[in-house]
Parts: structure tokens; C-alpha cells; sequence
């Protein structure tokens, strides 16, 4: 009798343990969700070694049973960049360009293969990044700026492959997490080396991400 009491005490327990985990499950899967996220981006440029900017967004992660669909945008604020493009019309050949501001969006699918309140995130998509203020800093003819700006144009946008990972702790219906990105260099961007990003926030579970629908035979 003492022996089959202790076992349905163990049984009570793991029910109880168990509960908790479940209702991690339902609170992530087939869910809607919606984060905000802030971090570190490192880049090189032409005319700068590594340097750190800031940078911070929000993005939606729209989960089925392990995997997940990631859309995110990311605003970056570099501190006074520089790079380089080729001009003809210059008499070094070349225009210092500055710039501030940065955009990126992107879209990236997840594996989640862990359920419960520790879930890892890894996958990859694509991202666009966009240099949205670059200004030639050196030009001295309006022919040479002309075609400062028109060599710009032709490298402040790009779209790269990312590859990424993370960690998310589930509490409820809120989680935090944090994530990195690295996304490969090229010759015609003005961030021309590989690009790095660090990011953690927090993220809430909105909404099912589906319906199911019975009907019954009448």
C-alpha cells in the first residue's frame, strides 16, 4: 500500500512539472509573435577598420511546430562612416563618401528544435541593407560631384544571404532572447567586408498563427 502511494505521489509530481512545460509549448507554437530587439553591428569599410554601430528595430516570428518564419527591420546608426567609391572624374580616382544611417530588412526561416521553456533558433534567409544618407566629402567640380552621387547610387543598397542563430527563454507568454547574424562582404556595397550583428529583446506571443476548423456530419 505504501509503495502504490508513492507512486501515485511521483505520478502528482511529474503532472505537475509537466504542466508548466506544456503550457510553454502552446504559448510558441502556431502562434503569431511579436519582438523588439536592440544591438551591435560590426562592419569595415574601404577607408575604416572594425567598427560598432548601434541598432535597434522591431520583427514578427510567426511559429508553426519547429520552425518558424522571421521578418524583421533593423535601423543602424553609424557614427560618421566613411567609405570609398571609384570615380573617374576625381583626381585621385576615387570619392570619400560619410554616412550616418542604415536600414536593413529581412526575412529568415528557423529551425526551433527544442520545445519547452529553452528553445534554440537557427536558420538563415536574405536581408536588405540600405545606406540611406551617403554624401561624397571631397569632391571640388559639379561634374566630379555628379558622378560622386551617381557612383553611390550604384552601391548603397545590397541584398546578402544571412545566416543566424539564438537562444529564447520562455516566461508565459513573454520571452527574452538574443541572437547573431552574420551576413558575407562585397565589393559593391559601401560596408564592403563581413558584417556581424549582436541583438538581444524581448518578444510576445500575440495570436494563433492558425484555426482549426471542425465540422461535424449532421
Amino acid at each position: 500500500m505504501r509503495r502504490l502511494s508513492g507512486v501515485l505521489v511521483a505520478l502528482g509530481q511529474l503532472t505537475v512539472l509537466a504542466a508548466p512545460a506544456q503550457a510553454q509549448d502552446e504559448a510558441w507554437k502556431n502562434r503569431w509573435i511579436w519582438g523588439g530587439q536592440t544591438g551591435i553591428y560590426f562592419y569595415q569599410t574601404p577607408t575604416q577598420n572594425w567598427e560598432a554601430a548601434f541598432e535597434f528595430g522591431g520583427h514578427w516570428l510567426i511559429t508553426r511546430d519547429r520552425v518558424g518564419l522571421h521578418v524583421a527591420f533593423d535601423q543602424i546608426i553609424f557614427n560618421s562612416a566613411t567609405s570609398a567609391v571609384v570615380n573617374p572624374f576625381s583626381p585621385s580616382g576615387f570619392n570619400v563618401v560619410q554616412f550616418d544611417g542604415g536600414q536593413r530588412i529581412q526575412a529568415s526561416l528557423y529551425a526551433i528544435p527544442l520545445h519547452g521553456q529553452f528553445q534554440l533558433l537557427l536558420g538563415g534567409g536574405v536581408a536588405i541593407h540600405r545606406i540611406s544618407d551617403a554624401e561624397p566629402i571631397d569632391a571640388q567640380t559639379a561634374l566630379e560631384l555628379d558622378n560622386a552621387f551617381q557612383a553611390i547610387s550604384e552601391v548603397d543598397t545590397k541584398a546578402f544571404p544571412v545566416i543566424g542563430g539564438g537562444v529564447q527563454w520562455n516566461i508565459g507568454k513573454w520571452a527574452v532572447f538574443g541572437n547573431y547574424q552574420f551576413m558575407p562582404g562585397t565589393d559593391s556595397f559601401l560596408v564592403t567586408s563581413d558584417q556581424h550583428a549582436l541583438t538581444g529583446g524581448i518578444r510576445y506571443s500575440l495570436t494563433g498563427a492558425s484555426e482549426e476548423i471542425s465540422t461535424r456530419r449532421q
